[in-house]
């Protein structure tokens, strides 16, 4: 009976997980990213903390809520509202340009043919096709190209 206890007692100790204590690293990049890790950082630059692995305890889920921190951004690098509108103005004055283009050759020509996006293969558009793709750019005309 001593004998059972004994090795129950053993087998029972050499299964508990063994907790190793570790020294975590904590620093701060030259870009302001924060890293943890097990090996010193690479330069001595940095403010590093040692933590011990040990005496780190996740905090119970719920108990601190999440914050974003909002950096406005610089202004030299948001675009001011003439800058936008320009732009706009090109890409519309494009999509005017393609839209008109392909208008034409839609009525000009009545045996197109399309890549089918799914296969690769260049099959010949239908007539179907051919009509619902005038009225889209007609749309994109209307829209892009204003009262020109």
């Amino acid at each position: 009976m001593l004998k059972h206890s004994l090795l129950l007692v053993m087998l029972m100790t050499i299964s508990l997980p063994i907790v190793q204590a570790a020294t975590i690293y904590k620093w701060v990049d030259k870009n302001g990213v924060t890293h943890f890790s097990q090996d010193p950082p690479p330069t001595e630059n940095q403010t590093t903390e040692q933590l011990d692995s040990a005496k780190l305890a996740p905090p119970k889920l719920g108990s601190v809520a999440p914050s974003t921190t909002a950096e406005p951004a610089p202004a030299a690098t948001n675009p001011s509202v003439a800058e936008i509108s320009a732009r706009n103005a090109e890409q519309a004055k494009s999509i005017c340009e393609q839209a008109k283009f392909q208008l034409d050759v839609l009525n000009t020509h009545r045996r197109l043919q399309r890549q089918d996006e799914a296969t690769g293969q260049v099959i010949e558009m239908s007539e179907e096709e051919r009509q619902q793709q005038i009225a889209t750019q007609q749309q994109r005309i209307k829209l892009f190209c204003g009262k020109a």
